[in-house]
């Protein structure tokens, strides 16, 4: 075998692991322990495309109970999921917790929080 050739393969093997272990990571709008006056959606942005049907957020106020939203849209290329806050938020702490399949169908989930002040 060729050298060029062997280091190719070399580095495919060693690739591969990583690329096996890949999740889908977020940012978020708001981001963690942001400080609102009101907020009309919660926007999260995955690192590589999420299979809709298994993908989802939910928002919560600072008792635990749930904040009613709106149906979640994302974007055509699936990196982008948004959650319409369908009517003002009171003043006080949320919570929002969201779960991803990605496409290679790894699982990841994580969560923020944020306030709305008076």
């Amino acid at each position: 075998m060729k050298f060029p050739t062997a280091f190719a393969l070399t580095a495919l093997m060693l690739a591969a692991p990583a690329a096996a272990l890949a999740h889908a990571h977020a940012t978020t709008y708001p981001t963690d322990k942001a400080v609102l006056k009101t907020l009309h959606a919660v926007e999260i942005v995955f690192s590589e495309p999420v299979k809709t049907a298994f993908t989802g957020a939910a928002l919560t106020a600072a008792d635990g109970s749930a904040v009613i939203t709106g149906k979640p849209k994302f974007t055509s290329d699936k990196l982008k999921l948004t959650l319409p806050v369908t009517g003002p938020l009171k003043p006080g702490a949320y919570a929002v917790k969201w779960h991803a399949v990605a496409a290679d169908t790894h699982r990841s989930e994580g969560g923020f929080g944020f306030t709305v002040e008076p």
